[in-house]
């Protein structure tokens, strides 16, 4: 038993409810096959589709439809067999659905700018002040000498140049 179509294909519904129009035109640009049966024989001469039947590759265009009042991607590819073009395939996609989509990518960037800079800030304040331990320790112990007239030894227990600094 096959599993539904939905769920073979999860984006298949979701896609096929933002496609606005597919189309193949002929070499004369009227619409030989379409999804809606009203639009067959229909020659189109707006602009958007006089660029696709003009193009030699596929072309991406976006408009806004005035009478959808939502933006359309238009993508429209040559038809060609050994060598001859016969027509154009032109799909429609609304871009509404794509709207909360980036939102969230937008969300999820921020929070990851966020949640690195904090890190970042914790990172660097722990390893400054894992650097600066021994020199406050060696500015204090330094006062303190300067303040008594007698020789105290002091340790600083670190591996670098501070702690080559107090071991002479």
């Amino acid at each position: 038993r096959r599993p539904p179509r939905s769920t073979l294909f999860p984006y298949t519904t979701l896609f096929r409810s933002h496609i606005k129009y597919a189309y193949i035109l002929d070499e004369s640009n009227n619409i030989m096959v379409s999804d809606d049966l009203k639009m067959y024989g229909k020659k189109l001469s707006d602009s958007i589709s006089f660029n696709s039947f003009n193009s030699t590759k596929t072309l991406e265009q976006l408009y806004y439809d005035e009478l959808l009042k939502q933006k359309i991607l238009d993508i429209s590819s040559p038809l060609s067999v050994a060598g001859k073009r016969w027509g154009t395939l032109k799909v429609g996609f609304s871009l509404d659905f794509i709207k909360p989509i980036i939102l969230k990518h937008y969300r999820r960037i921020f929070l990851f700018a966020i949640v690195s800079m904090l890190t970042s800030v914790l990172i660097i304040n722990y390893v400054f002040s894992h650097l600066t331990k021994p020199l406050k320790k060696l500015t204090a112990n330094i006062r303190g000498i300067s303040s008594n007239s007698e020789f105290k030894h002091f340790d600083v227990e670190t591996v670098g140049e501070v702690g080559e600094l107090t071991r002479e």
